[in-house]
């Protein structure tokens, strides 16, 4: 909690991205979270 009220009070202003060296989990964070197959899907249209 501490690290998130510190990036906010400084705007993100010297934050530094630090990505994992394993390719299986960087590839995993370009794709981003799955998609909630129940929330997306067409059938729920009511």
């Amino acid at each position: 909690m501490m690290v998130l009220e510190r990036y906010f009070s400084m705007s993100g202003e010297g934050t530094e991205l630090v990505l994992p060296k394993n390719l299986d989990l960087q590839d995993r964070l370009r794709r981003g979270p799955p998609k909630d197959v129940d929330y997306f899907s067409e059938d729920n249209e009511d």
